[in-house]
């Protein structure tokens, strides 16, 4: 029977098969851009939330700008789905109104909206979009394909009432990931006396794996640094088939994402697995303390810092000469050391937080396993 493995005990009905666009608008009837607007595209979301609220007037939108969002829409990104940077729209708090870029697919349904945004997560469901993409470097699924895709769907009630366990959940999370935010926030940073260009500290770094050796790539994350490109992309091989012009990243390198420093896409690397990243990151070492330039990458001080070197439209890009010419309020290095021991106090308690966040959202991910077809 088409049935999930957990259920609530009063139902028992089979869920029933239908395609996705019986039940969902994708992409309706556009309205004119308002002078001034909230423009949503992939940069402003992370985790499934709406990070980046930038206000934006008509003249100075992209061509991309062109979907009115309303409460209780879906944001579904086409351009790349297996980041599944997807959101669903609550709580609208602005006075401005809320335009979506067409790298999202909007999805608008009259059943239980949060309970369709869910099925979109679904492993059955993203393997279709995947076998749907087209393209190479941007695989992407258009709207007509995305309708197409079949889902299982129970009554509303069963809707309904599985869309409440998970949105309590999601309350649960987004309070413990607020908690460690609130902790970060008491990290207090220490500036120094010295004003100088990351030019002088920064040393580019461009050992590349020339016999391919290597066979362990990464990707940076802007929540967990380097991380395995299987785990970033869900099970996706993005790599090239051939490593040997991929940089080797050991012990005490940095590394980021030129187009993506600005959501924070920059790590350094802090255990002895080596591995290699794609020729588009930019790589680098520094003569200060690791742990304390580490702090500096993620302060205001270094974000005020890149507003002026960014290079491109709407998708921002800070290449590594740009970066060596933004400057920084150095301490000595015994300060550096001092601020560094310090920080490794507080970290401590953001990891106790942050394993218990991941344990939430584990624990919400084997509920959708189980509470789904």
């Amino acid at each position: 029977m088409n049935i999930p493995k957990i259920r609530f005990s009063e139902f028992n009905d089979e869920w029933k098969k239908i395609q996705l666009n019986s039940f969902v608008e994708i992409n309706p009837k556009n309205d004119s851009l308002p002078e001034q607007f909230i423009y949503i595209d992939l940069e402003s979301v992370n985790n499934g939330l709406l990070t980046n609220r930038k206000i934006i007037s008509k003249s100075e939108a992209p061509s991309r700008a062109q979907r009115t969002v309303k409460e209780n829409d879906i944001l579904y990104q086409t351009v790349r789905p297996y980041q599944m940077n997807n959101l669903f729209i609550n709580n609208l708090d602005s006075e401005y109104p809320y335009i979506a870029s067409t790298g999202y697919a909007l999805l608008r349904t009259n059943e239980n909206p949060y309970f369709v945004y869910s099925i979109l997560y679904q492993k059955s469901f993203v393997n279709k979009v995947l076998d749907m993409c087209t393209g190479t470097s941007y695989p992407a699924i258009s709207a007509n394909d995305l309708g197409t895709i079949t889902v299982s769907l129970p009554n509303i009630k069963e809707q309904e009432k599985i869309s409440k366990t998970l949105s309590l959940l999601d309350k649960k999370i987004e309070l413990q990931s607020r908690k460690i935010e609130d902790l970060k926030l008491f990290k207090l940073f220490q500036n120094g006396n010295q004003v100088i260009k990351l030019g002088k500290i920064l040393i580019k770094w461009n050992k590349k794996n020339k016999d391919g050796s290597i066979k362990y790539v990464e990707s940076i994350s802007n929540k967990y640094g380097f991380i395995s490109q299987a785990d970033q992309f869900e099970d996706r091989n993005v790599a090239s088939k051939d490593l040997k012009n991929y940089y080797v990243i050991e012990k005490n390198v940095f590394g980021y994402n030129p187009s993506r420093l600005n959501v924070g896409s920059l790590a350094l690397k802090d255990n002895n697995n080596i591995s290699v990243v794609s020729p588009l990151y930019e790589c680098f070492t520094t003569n200060q303390n690791n742990k304390f330039m580490l702090e500096w990458f993620d302060s205001i001080y270094f974000k005020k810092g890149t507003m002026s070197k960014f290079e491109g439209g709407v998708r921002n890009t800070l290449n590594f000469t740009n970066l060596c010419e933004i400057e920084i309020n150095l301490p000595s290095l015994e300060l550096q050391n001092k601020y560094a021991n310090y920080l490794s106090t507080f970290d401590k308690k953001i990891l106790l937080e942050e394993k218990k966040l991941t344990e939430l959202r584990n624990l919400k991910k084997g509920l959708m396993q189980s509470m789904f077809v």
